[in-house]
């Protein structure tokens, strides 16, 4: 359900902006989530510091801040349109189109499959870093690492939109899959950074 998720607010974005600057605004959509993954930690371990109370009131403070920045996105109100359907006639209708979209269909099935790879990454990443520098605490460097990457690629992307996105989804995710062997397989820690900057590009 992860992808839903983080894909709900981004699915609004063509009834929020139009023509020309839709690509921009994905590419700006994307490059939050990075540089959240970069902002946060830190800021997740300043709350720490100021007791056991620091996280509940770190995440009350990111909330409120979320009620006051809602009512100012320009949500598009879409008219009634009389009695719904019942959920399970919804999903079908869902998945039948996309089953039915190839382009759809093929850029599901490989994201899916990177998503199972980000999994094996946050789970690998402490136990390399671990390995390699008898601490856990250089794994922030790396996630660091993988997050600049992300914000980078998006920069790049936000001026030179994708001509071909079905091609590039399958080089991308095949990048993310090389960059995971090399993770692996890292002998140094500084081949381990190069590793996780690649990932983070790729993503």
């Amino acid at each position: 359900a992860h992808p839903a998720l983080t894909g709900g607010l981004t699915s609004l974005l063509p009834a929020m902006v139009r023509g020309g600057s839709l690509d921009r605004a994905y590419a700006v959509d994307a490059a939050t989530y990075n540089i959240g993954a970069i902002v946060g930690p830190p800021l997740a371990a300043a709350a720490v510091v100021l007791g056991a109370t620091g996280p509940v009131l770190f995440t009350g403070a990111l909330l409120l801040v979320a009620l006051l920045v809602l009512p100012r996105v320009p949500f598009a109100v879409r008219a009634a349109a009389g009695a719904r359907k019942p959920v399970r006639e919804e999903l079908t209708t869902g998945f039948t189109g996309l089953a039915s979209t190839p382009s759809l269909a093929w850029t599901t099935f490989v994201t899916t499959l990177g998503f199972a790879g980000q999994a094996a990454f946050l789970v690998a990443v402490p136990l390399v870093t671990l390995a390699q520098t008898d601490s856990l605490a250089a794994s922030g460097l790396v996630f660091g690492a993988a997050a600049v990457g992300g914000v980078l690629a998006t920069l790049v992307l936000a001026r030179r939109p994708l001509r071909d996105p079905d091609r590039a989804i399958a080089r991308t995710t095949l990048g993310v899959g090389i960059a995971l062997v090399v993770l692996a397989f890292s002998p140094t820690f500084v081949v381990t950074l190069a590793a996780a900057f690649a990932l983070g590009a790729c993503d």
